[in-house]
């Protein structure tokens, strides 16, 4: 059995560098026999498509088929031909090269599963600087929370071999360097460690009291991180076509796409829904909530029941003669998300930022989604990323604490101003624990606000809002039904921080 990995990432056999293709998007597998070849879909943001039509599971594939892995059209034989292309390894470079990774080879080895084998290597270069090199890892070399390709390090700086493994660089080139030795004068050295002593012990007491004491006003706060925080608009329809050709080109009465609203009904056409997000990190990542862009899971399920319905109303219009579009129908969930960034100028859709979904939480309870803008680049406008790893404390979580928020609740009704859309900032109280994973709180927010980021008030991040819109599923009897949003209600910055920071 072979079998070709395809996908964006260098560590496919078949690689396409087209945006929408994910980075590990399928494979393709010759079976024991080799005359036989599989496509299969490795849950990919965009899909697998063979003829037009999307594929689930195991699908046998021909040199004639048209394949599309998101909007990249290939064939059989391009795969296959790419597939079979050998890799050139390049020489690393630099001088005292260290390799590092999981590779018993590795100069400098970590064990993790996370790490990949050969994940980066570290040299000095003629001139005696040290450049650390990701070698296309799977989970990505950091400096200082950036994801790099390479960077030359300075002192203090901190490298992490995933975000999960800190690599102690300075003390690798210290090893072999022999120093002179001076002569040691005890007593100056005694003197020197009374005086450091003291004014460290006066540093650190007055600086505690300094950052205990420092909290911030809520114009500093909103100031700070109102060009991070962007609202999202999502478009959503479950597409209907029975064959290769739209329902509406064999049943004429019939509409193509269609959505649940609110009351559980089934409507044609095209549903949109908004709410806000913030950015995380250089490269476009932008949190948000599970239910801002996507139906919490039952996307399969409400497609499920559309098929259902409209199956049942035509057989009721046509009677028999509608059993062969019935068979042949197949209903798939179509979505587009996009981005306004604070202070921008609407004027048509063409003017939204499109995104990605990288990962949404698979346990509704931690309704926590994460995007990324397809420029994969943050805009410069963002000056100040959301700091995952400046958390606010239980302390500043018990009842009565002061909270900020900022975000688009309302959505366009309250943002549209003549200086572009404006996110809002409100300001609440802790009034509630929830459980493990949410706290209550009585700030004035609606739907459109979901996805906001909260603050302490020194601003620190202190959670993420998770009111203000509703979402469906379907009870045990068949029927869709929307369940409520919990308005006042945000998810602990814990949880939340550790999702984010581990979607790679």
């Amino acid at each position: 059995m072979k079998i070709i990995k395809i996908g964006r990432s260098n560590t496919n056999n078949c690689v396409f560098s087209n945006s929408t293709v994910s980075s590990i998007h399928a494979e393709l597998i010759l079976d024991d026999t080799g005359e036989k070849w599989i496509l299969k879909d490795l849950n990919s943001t965009n899909g697998t498509f063979v003829n037009g039509k999307k594929i689930m599971g195991n699908v046998p594939v021909t040199a004639n088929d048209v394949i599309r892995f998101g909007s990249e059209t290939t064939s059989l034989t391009e795969i296959v031909s790419k597939g079979n292309k050998t890799k050139i390894k390049t020489v690393l470079p630099g001088i005292n090269r260290k390799t590092i990774g999981k590779n018993i080879s590795c100069d400098i080895k970590f064990t993790q599963d996370d790490v990949s084998r050969e994940h980066a290597v570290i040299y000095k270069t003629e001139t005696g600087a040290i450049v650390i090199e990701d070698r296309g890892s799977t989970n990505g070399t950091y400096v200082n929370g950036i994801k790099i390709t390479s960077k030359e390090l300075l002192p203090g700086d901190k490298v992490t071999i995933t975000r999960n493994y800190s690599l102690d660089w300075e003390s690798i080139y210290r090893v072999n360097e022999i120093k002179p030795q001076p002569k040691i004068r005890w007593d100056k050295v005694a003197a020197v460690f009374v005086i450091c002593i003291f004014l460290i012990g006066g540093g650190i007491f007055g600086y505690n009291i300094i950052k205990e004491a420092k909290e911030l006003p809520p114009e500093e706060i909103y100031a700070m991180y109102k060009k991070s925080v962007v609202f999202i608009y999502n478009q959503y329809t479950f597409k209907v076509t029975v064959g290769n050709y739209d329902l509406n080109d064999i049943v004429s009465s019939f509409p193509n796409n269609y959505y649940i609203d609110g009351k559980g009904e089934l409507q044609a056409g095209v549903a949109g829904s908004s709410g806000t997000g913030f950015f995380v990190s250089s490269d476009g990542r932008i949190a948000t909530n599970k239910h801002v862009v996507s139906l919490m899971g039952y996307e399969n399920a409400i497609a499920n029941y559309i098929k259902s319905t409209l199956s049942n109303l035509l057989v009721d219009k046509y009677g028999s003669q509608a059993f062969p579009v019935v068979n042949a129908m197949d209903v798939q969930y179509v979505q587009s998300i996009s981005i306004a960034m604070n202070d921008a100028h609407l004027g048509s859709e063409k003017d939204l930022l499109p995104c990605t979904i990288l990962k949404v939480s698979d346990n509704n309870n931690l309704d926590v989604a994460v995007i990324q803008l397809n420029t994969k680049e943050t805009p410069t406008s963002v000056t100040q990323l959301i700091d995952l790893n400046n958390l606010t404390d239980d302390k500043h979580l018990s009842m009565g604490k002061k909270l900020y928020t900022i975000g688009f609740p309302k959505g366009l009704e309250w943002a549209l101003t003549q200086q572009g859309i404006q996110a809002t900032n409100e300001s609440g109280t802790v009034n509630q624990t929830v459980n493990e994973f949410l706290y209550g709180h009585n700030i004035n927010v609606t739907h459109g606000a979901s996805g906001s980021p909260v603050f302490d008030t020194k601003g620190r991040f202190a959670g993420i809002i998770v009111s203000g819109q509703e979402f469906q599923t379907v009870s045990p009897s068949g029927k869709i039904q929307s369940i409520p949003a919990q308005h006042n209600q945000a998810i602990k910055p814990y949880p939340a921080a550790n999702f984010i920071k581990n979607v790679y």
